[in-house]
């Protein structure tokens, strides 16, 4: 079994929020990590007055651009094959978006694993 101390899951939790803050990003939001006073880790998102969002919220957030940048990949991809627009390089652009969006949440998900199975492995 494995042990691990304090600072080791305090560098997992800001790696994972780290990468919730470069998909918002990808997505277009704005937001920013902060510390709370008791050194707790959160993701804040501007259009939200400055309100502290938590895991969950921000993981459901993230998940929701990725699902919305394929939505729009798809549509613009449909509107080229129509004849609507004539712009590939956008298309390809909103292709290789969402792509990108849906890998680094794989990635995601592979890590918050890792660090499920870790700390599940801990002696007590």
């Amino acid at each position: 079994m494995t042990t691990l101390d304090t600072s080791s899951l305090t560098e997992m939790q800001n790696a994972i929020l780290q990468r919730a803050s470069t998909l918002k990003n990808a997505a277009g939001l704005s937001t920013s990590a902060t510390k709370d006073a008791g050194g707790i880790a959160s993701v804040s998102e501007g259009s939200k007055s400055g309100g502290i969002l938590s895991f969950n919220d921000a993981l459901n957030e993230a998940m929701s651009s990725v699902n919305d940048s394929y939505i729009q990949s798809t549509e613009a991809q449909d509107a080229y094959q129509k004849g609507e627009t004539t712009d590939i390089a956008s298309v390809m652009l909103s292709r290789q978006k969402a792509s990108v969006a849906f890998q680094a949440t794989l990635q995601m998900r592979n890590r918050l694993m890792d660090a499920y199975k870790t700390i599940m492995n801990m002696s007590v």
